[in-house]
Order: C-alpha cells, then structure tokens, then sequence
C-alpha cells in the first residue's frame, strides 16, 4: 500500500465507514477503485488533492442487486455539513454511510445523524438561513424537494440536496 493511499484512508476516515459494514475483508486499489471483501461497498478514489492524497467516493453501494434500494441523508446536529448515500440494500447500511460522509465534510467523527432515509424512492433536505431545515422522501426528484421545503416551513428554505436510489 502506497504512503498517499495510507494517508488519505486516514485522513478520509474510510476505515470508519467500512467499519459500519461488518467485517472490513481485505482491501485492494485497482485503478482508482477500492474494493472489499465486503459486497456492500466500492469506493472510487475521485481525485488527488494538493498533498497527492486521493479523495474518496464511497457514497453509493456498487453492487446492489434488484431489490430494496435505500438512500439516505444525515446532518450535523450543530452545522449545517451534510452527506448522502444511495443504492444501498440495507437502510441501516445507507444511514451509516450518510452519517460517515457528513462527518467527512464537517471534519468531526460522531457530528452527524441521519435525517431522512427513503427505499426506491428520492430524499431530499432543504436548509433556511437561520439554520433549521426540513426534509422528505418522494417518488421522484421533484415530489422530494417540494415536501423538503414546506417540510422547512421558512420563507428562505432553499433545497441542498436530493438524493434518489436507481
């Protein structure tokens, strides 16, 4: 294993995320792609940032089969960082990786809780700027950000994001 890939699963936090899944298996990096041992999980190294460590993408499961497809949103409970996952085959597994991607973004492990999960469906958040939001789920993209923002019930809510399984 490379010095920046050590780095950069360090400083991601990947093995936090993977931990979630039960049993992290073995890891490999195949030309961008990191694979498991786990089938729940794929993360595709996206970028390098100006240090040469890779940004990881593990936001989605690779290999869902037909089925159940949960998406989620989680939150900072004191911020307003965010992340999502979709296409997960198990709700839990979708909100822990929502929960890890937003702890990512607002540099803080445990800041972060799911707020909405949806199964084959979309799930959306919309922020005001007083920082309170709303979410909901819907059957499509638009059916989600409308209840997202009369979930909001402010004059300035603006949706942040949508996330819908395939």
């Amino acid at each position: 294993m490379s010095k920046h890939f050590s780095q950069a699963l360090k400083a991601r936090r990947l093995v936090t995320g993977l931990a979630g899944l039960g049993g992290l298996g073995a890891l490999a990096l195949l030309g961008g792609l990191i694979t498991t041992t786990s089938p729940a999980l794929a993360c595709e190294a996206i970028m390098t940032d100006a240090y040469g460590n890779f940004i990881m993408d593990c936001s989605h499961d690779a290999g869902v089969a037909a089925g159940p497809r949960y998406a989620a949103i989680a939150r900072q409970t004191r911020g307003k960082a965010i992340g999502y996952a979709w296409n997960y085959s198990d709700r839990r597994a979708a909100e822990r990786a929502a929960a890890s991607s937003c702890d990512l973004e607002a540099n803080a492990m445990g800041a972060c809780s799911s707020v909405i999960w949806a199964v084959n469906a979309c799930a959306a958040i919309a922020f005001a700027d007083d920082g309170s939001s709303g979410t909901a789920w819907g059957e499509s993209a638009d059916k989600a950000k409308k209840a997202a923002l009369a979930a909001c019930d402010k004059n300035d809510c603006k949706v942040r994001k949508v996330v819908c399984t395939d």
